[in-house]
């Protein structure tokens, strides 16, 4: 009697268990994701006007604390991929105006929690997604921003 009473009390709690640490998995990559776009945004933010097109399309590595990797030689061992992609000159800021603001582009960050094949893989399920107007895949982080041309840019 006091075995099945352990066990019915035990088997619950191991499942709760395997549960939290999935979550906290969850949080963990979902953290990192966001840091790895905020800095990412601050970076392209901070760019000179005329060099933004420089940012487009580039792909980075970071490792599981959200660093960046410098060495081409260490990107096997990314934890994360994350590419920026920058509009061209002019945004539409409303639906109810045609007319696009030459001295706005929009900036959008797309962070993997993969490496390799599978996280450039993420990265474009995700732009895919993103231009289709279709849902995200779960593990993807995204930023979206307006990057402004000041009178210190000219």
């Amino acid at each position: 009697m006091t075995v099945g009473l352990l066990v019915s009390v035990m088997l619950p709690l191991v499942g709760m268990l395997s549960m939290g640490m999935d979550t906290s998995l969850k949080a963990g990559i979902n953290t990192v994701g966001s840091r790895i776009t905020s800095q990412l945004m601050g970076e392209v933010q901070q760019a000179k006007w005329e060099e933004l097109d420089r940012w487009n399309d580039r792909t980075f590595y970071f490792d599981d604390q959200g660093l960046v990797i410098r060495d081409a030689g260490q990107e096997g061992m990314a934890a994360f991929t994350a590419q920026v992609k920058v509009s061209n000159e002019g945004v539409t800021l409303t639906t109810q105006s045609s007319q696009k603001n030459e001295w706005q582009r929009k900036v959008t960050t797309v962070v993997s929690p993969a490496n390799g094949k599978r996280g450039e893989q993420l990265l474009n399920d995700a732009l895919t997604a993103l231009a289709e107007g279709k849902p995200m895949p779960a593990s993807v982080r995204v930023g979206h921003s307006l990057v402004t041309k000041t009178s210190k840019d000219t």
